[in-house]
């Protein structure tokens, strides 16, 4: 099941995160929330 990045918060006290198929540190998963949000439904890049 793929979940949005943007409906997830990364926890206090832990070093990285399962999601998607992917591990994530918080440095990666912030990264990767901001680039989640600029993508459309289909998953393309949009300009803002």
């Amino acid at each position: 099941m793929h979940r949005n990045l943007y409906n997830i918060e990364f926890p206090d006290g832990i070093t990285s995160i399962y999601v998607n198929g992917k591990y994530y540190n918080k440095e990666e998963f912030i990264n990767a929330k901001k680039r989640s949000r600029l993508r459309n439904a289909k998953g393309r890049f949009v300009k803002v």
